[in-house]
């Protein structure tokens, strides 16, 4: 679960959940895959979340519109993100690194084709 001044986020075996602060009601998160959803976690100026088979996916806010950032068809089990702009993520088959040029995201830079990942790199397999 993450905590941010907008209130709570949290992965679940159904995708994300969300509650606003002064709030007991948890509600699902729109446009966030209905996936299992392994971890959300904190990137500078967004939220990445982790889940079954659907890749990467990220968000401005914990209520603003989500969308996928790489990784497709993959399961990432834990996204992580320096302030540097290198974003980590471990997944089922091995690490991968992706590195934010001149400010803009890479799949900003390069766009993301289904079932492509241009902008990620393997840099530990899990075969190694």
């Amino acid at each position: 679960m993450l905590t941010t001044a907008a209130g709570e986020i949290a992965a679940t075996d159904r995708g994300l959940y969300r509650r606003a602060s002064g709030t007991s009601a948890w509600l699902p998160v729109p446009g966030a895959p209905e996936a299992y959803a392994y971890v959300v976690a904190p990137a500078g100026e967004r939220v990445l979340a982790g889940f079954e088979g659907q890749g990467v996916w990220s968000s401005t806010t914990i209520t603003g519109s989500w969308q996928l950032d790489g990784l497709d068809g993959l399961s990432v089990l834990d996204p992580a993100a320096s302030g540097d702009g290198t974003s980590h993520a471990a997944t089922n088959s091995g690490i991968y690194r992706k590195i934010s040029r001149s400010g803009c995201a890479c799949r900003a830079c390069r766009p993301m084709r289904s079932g492509a990942v241009p902008a990620l790199k393997r840099v530990i397999s899990s075969r190694d």
